[in-house]
């Protein structure tokens, strides 16, 4: 049989203007152009610029889904970032309600990624990244400057602490397998994503730091059986991630290190809240650099700081049962729990001057949040508005002592969250 088909190919380009607000990049708004047959050859081009309270991004993308007429992919992808690294439970230091900047993370570079289906719904990534992070000293909390100066003495022993804030160079491979059979990007009713991966930094490949970093991440989806003719949609999403330094790097950087709460984790609990803390003890200088002496002992005097240190091992879980409730309209009622605890004691950074001693009692703490969401699509940027109102039952009460003074530490225990983009 031989068919005749009329058809009017759609535009393949577009111009966009996005914006929005994000527990992880604050208030932001962008503008980005991306076309998928660039010259009529069907690759995928692809330009985004951010201009965020947290955030400052740039890239460029190119990608050929079929490389060389075959069902790989091969793409690559030039970027330059700002981010400004905030915390609100922090603030139990300042007596403020207001965030607190503790530093700003620059990083310019490239990637490469190479991609192939290997059977149904399954396939596998090989990237290749070299990067150039830098710290800009003037925006640096100066609290938090010591516990940075004794990371930095650790993750590279011989690279002066200037010259590590200018620049360190990563240079990185990572190896991902992934599989997805959902059936809706922002709001799957069926179907799973599995995502298995690893990251290698340093060692053969160079650079300043040498960190390894396996995760596991899991999501599943299904209608409910018995309420109202599977209308209803259950979710589900688990993940485990490990962090471990390697070679002559002494300390899991900073940088690296894992942070929890926010929208897309733990909600209920600010972004970056979820953390174990450390006594970072330093000694004191005048204004000329030398040490300032305790009549008292002799010794070098010693300031002693309250801080968070984000863990090298972090497990999460999220439970959702999301509710339609007319067009565009749902409710999803959820529960989450998660922790981000220190394992390797000896890899927490020192220098010459710092010494780190981990809080036990805020180590290998669970929290948990469970609550209701309201989630709509908002039509101009295409992505769920979602208002979170949380009961935390599981959070950190603490007393926090140094020699010279105490804090007292308590994590909210009800909040309201609202932000742009999917749950999970």
């Amino acid at each position: 049989v031989d068919i005749n088909l009329t058809v009017s190919e759609k535009g393949q380009q577009s111009i966009g203007l996005t914006g929005g607000i994000s527990g992880y990049q604050g208030t932001f708004v962008g503008i980005n152009y991306s076309t998928n047959n660039f010259l009529g050859y069907g690759d995928k081009l692809m330009f985004d610029a951010i201009f965020g309270t947290r955030i400052v991004n740039f890239s460029f993308a190119f990608t050929d889904p079929y490389f060389l007429d075959t069902n790989s992919l091969f793409g690559f992808s030039v970027y330059n970032r700002r981010y400004r690294y905030d915390v609100n439970d922090y603030t139990y230091y300042y007596q403020t309600s207001d965030a607190v900047q503790l530093y700003v993370r620059k990083t310019t570079g490239f990637s490469l990624t190479f991609g192939r289906q290997l059977w149904r719904f399954w396939r596998y990534y090989i990237s290749y990244e070299l990067e150039n992070i830098s710290f800009p000293p003037d925006e640096i909390n100066e609290d938090y400057y010591y516990l940075v100066e004794a990371q930095l003495f650790g993750i590279n022993p011989g690279l002066p602490i200037d010259e590590a804030l200018a620049g360190l160079i990563r240079s990185q491979v990572s190896l991902r397998l992934s599989q997805n059979t959902t059936d809706d990007f922002f709001f799957p009713t069926r179907g799973r994503e599995l995502d298995l991966g690893v990251a290698f930094s340093g060692g053969p490949l160079q650079g300043d730091f040498n960190v390894i970093r396996p995760y596991v991440d899991m999501k599943f989806f299904f209608r409910d059986p018995f309420l109202f003719k599977g209308r209803n949609v259950f979710g589900f999403h688990g993940r485990a991630q490990f962090v471990a330094p390697f070679g002559d790097t002494q300390a899991v950087p900073f940088f690296e290190r894992y942070f929890m709460g926010g929208d897309q984790d733990l909600r209920g609990f600010d972004i970056r809240g979820v953390s174990p803390y450390a006594v970072v003890s330093t000694i004191a200088k005048d204004n000329e650099g030398n040490p300032l002496i305790d009549f008292e002992t002799g010794l070098p005097r010693r300031t002693d700081q309250v801080l968070p240190i984000g863990g090298d091992i972090a497990f999460m879980g999220q439970a959702e049962y999301r509710i339609p409730i007319a067009g565009p309209v749902s409710i999803a009622l959820f529960a989450d729990a998660g922790l981000s605890t220190v394992t390797q004691y000896d890899k927490l950074g020192f220098s010459e001057s710092t010494n780190v001693y981990l809080i036990s009692s805020t180590n290998g703490k669970w929290r948990a949040s469970t609550g209701a969401e309201l989630q709509f699509m908002l039509p101009m940027v295409n992505a769920p508005f979602r208002l979170i109102f949380a009961y935390n039952p599981l959070r950190l009460t603490e007393i926090f002592r140094t020699k010279d003074q105490q804090y007292s530490y308590n994590e909210p225990e009800t909040n309201i969250q609202f932000t742009i983009g999917k749950s999970f």
